[in-house]
């Protein structure tokens, strides 16, 4: 056990994870050096259902000329943020449909007026 935990620290020492934040001007990517993705040059968006520590999220997935950064959200401010983000810039997006065990899951995780404005992020 104790090699196989120094064996994949020595992984993600030489091969770290990369970093992504969203800003106001684009994305911000650093893994092996660092650049800001204007909006501009971000080519495309996908929305994926998902799960966060027991309840329905929502995963933002962001190409970055070759790169990819991810996002997780279950809060309904930061969802709506990332929602104008992707509007106001024009973005290409491409949204995965829900399952059934989505749909449940959403219900669970949100307030009903909530539930259905996530619902509606799907539904397009």
């Amino acid at each position: 056990m104790f090699i196989l935990t120094l064996i994949l620290l020595a992984i993600e020492t030489t091969n770290p994870s990369p970093y992504c934040e969203l800003t106001d001007e684009g994305i911000y990517y650093d893994h092996k050096g660092s650049k800001l993705y204007s909006w501009e040059e971000i080519d495309h968006v996908k929305l994926l259902p998902g799960r966060i520590r027991d309840r329905f999220g929502l995963f933002y997935s962001f190409s970055l000329s070759g790169n990819e950064c991810e996002f997780r959200f279950y809060d309904i401010d930061e969802i709506k943020t990332v929602e104008r983000l992707v509007e106001e810039n024009g973005m290409n997006l491409q949204v995965v449909p829900l399952t059934e065990e989505d749909l449940t899951s959403i219900r669970q995780s949100y307030s009903s007026d909530e539930a259905e404005y996530v619902i509606g992020l799907f539904s397009r």
